[in-house]
């Protein structure tokens, strides 16, 4: 391991005995002290995977209350002990840099490492260290627990949970894949997105330009009146009876996106078929047609009536706010 400062940051070359130098990284905001960190990291060997302790390695150089003493600076042969890692870990050096610029919220340090890198779309492949997660206490508690519980997490799902859009923009811009989901809870970035309530990273995942018509449009549910009203500025608002959820399972209140639309929905929940479901904000209930008998009476859903329904599905986009009060 050899140290080279660019551009006032540490650049880690890691090589091993029987191929050249296979990548090269850039650590963000790291101290010069990141490789002897990195070292350490590689030494502990989770279960035979690395990119965790790489990242691992990464967070905890870029993290303002790290202060190594001398007498915890092993001497160690980097070198050496680099080269018996496996073929992941080259694989992931440039991406894990990626990966701490979006913790860290960095939008500069990012651009910085696209232009250097085209690897946007890796993901962890093991679970964080919650010891290191302390150092960066601004992480929003949904992506704290993905990176903490989960794996697959890529920068995309970072800078949409912490509701950066102009980091999401340039990761997007970079051919991100957008709907990517996490190996175990199966989040992608949209759904941390909202879950957060960012509706403007929201949109910028979406697609949605600031002079969409979809912005100007929305749907109003009074669960007390048990009625709904879609506005447009093209059209005359549309009015509606619904059937919210019953008390046992009450539709929650708050505001939502419109964000799939799916004709034939069943649920896989009750195995009951739902037409013209609109699904909010990446949720478990959403609009959707069926039975009215005057009274909350659902599963959580806001039922319509088919007709209804049906030119509902047909008005709305994806992307279009909903508030249920």
């Amino acid at each position: 391991m050899k140290y080279s400062p660019v551009h006032h940051r540490t650049q880690v070359l890691v090589t091993d005995r029987k191929n050249p130098p296979l990548s090269g990284v850039c650590l963000n905001s790291c101290t010069k002290d990141a490789a002897s960190i990195l070292t350490r990291y590689l030494t502990k060997r989770a279960e035979g995977h690395f990119l965790a302790a790489l990242l691992g390695a990464a967070l905890l150089a870029a993290s303002p209350s790290f202060a190594q003493t001398p007498e915890e600076k092993p001497e160690i042969q980097a070198q050496e002990q680099i080269a018996e890692a496996p073929p992941e870990l080259y694989a992931s050096t440039p991406e894990t840099s990626l990966i701490l610029a979006a913790v860290e919220n960095n939008t500069n340090s990012a651009k910085k490492i696209l232009a250097e890198c085209a690897f946007v779309d890796q993901s962890t492949t093991e679970k964080t260290d919650p010891e290191i997660l302390k150092s960066f206490p601004a992480l929003p508690k949904n992506i704290r627990n993905i990176l903490k519980y989960d794996m697959g997490v890529t920068p995309l799902m970072i800078a949409a949970a912490q509701g950066n859009r102009d980091l999401c923009q340039l990761l997007l811009e970079n051919k991100a894949t957008k709907w990517k989901q996490t190996k175990n809870y199966r989040k992608d970035a949209l759904t941390l997105a909202l879950e957060n309530y960012h509706f403007e990273t929201a949109y910028v995942i979406l697609g949605i330009s600031e002079d969409s018509p979809v912005r100007k449009t929305k749907i109003e549910i009074s669960l007390s009146d048990q009625v709904g009203v879609f506005y447009s500025p093209s059209e005359r608002p549309m009015e509606f009876e619904i059937s919210s959820g019953k008390k046992s399972k009450p539709t929650p209140k708050g505001s939502y996106l419109v964000t799939q639309k799916n004709i034939d929905h069943v649920s896989n929940i009750y195995h009951s078929p739902m037409p013209f479901f609109l699904r909010l904000s990446s949720r478990d209930f959403g609009l959707h047609a069926g039975q009215l008998p005057g009274y909350p009476a659902s599963h959580g859903c806001i039922r319509i009536g088919r007709k209804n329904a049906k030119t509902l599905f047909q008005k709305v986009e994806l992307g279009t706010k909903v508030e249920i009060k």
